[in-house]
């Protein structure tokens, strides 16, 4: 029998270059994977760029809708202020024609010729009328024409009493009567 000795290391040299391209291998997979995530950082990154870039637009549309909006809202405050002014000065002159008006209907009431006023009050929203009439038929009738006005509201006769006035028997008379503008009037 023969022994056979093998000179050359076949087996030592596949294991050597099994370990090379194992090595080579985990190194290429190694590097693959650093090559991805190197793309995988460089796609975030651009993106985060553009992300910011648009935050940056976002934020200087903002700052400029708020220019927009703070001046909306100065603008509607000063037009409810306007308005406010304007409602004042409605009611003002609204006031300022009542005692024009109250006047007027207070001679478009008396009867003419059957009765004449003496006195008018004003006491706040109240008047005071004090005059003569011919009769007492004539008194009721400018009572009745005082509650149906817009303008005056409960009449009240506080007293009625006989006077001789240039030899004539005629009755003279206190009432009180409330007064306000109507609400429905508008005035321009």
């Amino acid at each position: 029998m023969m022994i056979r000795i093998n000179l050359l290391p076949i087996r030592e040299l596949k294991r050597r270059a099994a370990i090379r391209r194992n090595f080579l291998a985990v190194i290429g997979g190694f590097l693959c994977v650093l090559v991805a995530l190197g793309g995988v950082a460089w796609w975030q990154t651009s993106r985060i760029e553009a992300a910011t870039k648009e935050i940056g637009r976002l934020q200087r549309e903002k700052q400029r809708y708020a220019r927009v909006n703070n001046r909306i809202r100065r603008l509607k405050q000063t037009r409810e202020l306007l308005e406010k002014k304007t409602a004042v000065i409605r009611e003002l002159k609204r006031r300022t024609s009542l005692p024009v008006h109250m006047l007027d209907q207070i001679a478009e009431l008396i009867p003419a010729d059957r009765m004449w006023l003496n006195r008018l009050g004003q006491n706040g929203g109240t008047l005071a009328l004090q005059g003569v009439a011919l009769d007492n038929a004539t008194i009721a009738q400018f009572m009745e024409a005082l509650a149906a006005s817009p303008y005056f509201q409960a009449p009240e006769l506080i007293n009625a009493s006989q006077q001789a006035i240039a030899g004539q028997n005629l009755k003279a008379f206190n009432m009180t009567v409330r007064f306000s503008l109507p609400k429905k009037e508008e005035t321009p």
